[in-house]
């Protein structure tokens, strides 16, 4: 079966909660579900499996999906078959007695042509328009709310020279913990 819009609050629960057993069969099954990954990541593959093409799909999540680097396989899979259409960071106190930054996601699996913007909306009221499809070059994935004088920054500091360009960098002396300079005179 297909659906034509799946809405849920997966839940939140890290790889290390699971059985090992758990984690294997989730492996096996799931591209999202290798090495740390939270639960939310083989729903949301699954999910997105059951859309039907142009089916809209809106999940609550924590805001690590957007950026932390064991989501990244889940971030590129939503970017490469669904059109983000807004984000939402809610920041914390979404739900009582909870204090997991909290997002919302709602995008539609992609049946033609990809839309270019998409919303996007910080904890402080921001609002931004953002172009979704950057994000998908990135090897990571990550999801950030980036207005367009900003992009231009990064843009620019992308080509400019890194301090091991122009300096050399050396580790420090290692002084440990019995080194005259940390005991105190009698």
């Amino acid at each position: 079966p297909t659906f034509r819009a799946i809405i849920g609050n997966p839940p939140y629960v890290e790889y290390h909660g699971l059985s090992s057993h758990e984690s294997a069969d989730l492996a096996q099954r799931y591209e999202t579900a290798r090495g740390q990954f939270d639960l939310f990541a083989p729903i949301i593959e699954r999910s997105v499996a059951l859309l039907e093409p142009g089916g809209a799909l809106a999940f609550v999540l924590p805001s690590t999906f957007l950026r932390a680097p064991r989501h990244a396989a889940v971030r590129r899979l939503v970017l490469r078959e669904l059109d983000v259409c807004e984000i939402v960071e809610h920041g914390d106190g979404v739900f009582e007695r909870v204090a997991a930054p909290t997002c919302h996601i709602i995008a539609r699996k992609i049946s033609g042509l990809r839309s270019r913007t998409m919303t996007y909306r910080r904890s402080t009221g921001e609002t931004l328009q953002v172009d979704s499809q950057r994000w998908s070059h990135e090897h990571n994935a990550a999801i950030s709310g980036v207005s367009a004088i900003q992009e231009q920054w990064v843009a620019a500091l992308r080509g400019a020279r890194t301090l091991g360009s122009v300096s050399t960098i050396r580790r420090g002396y290692p002084a440990g913990r019995k080194h005259p300079a940390w005991s105190s005179p009698d």
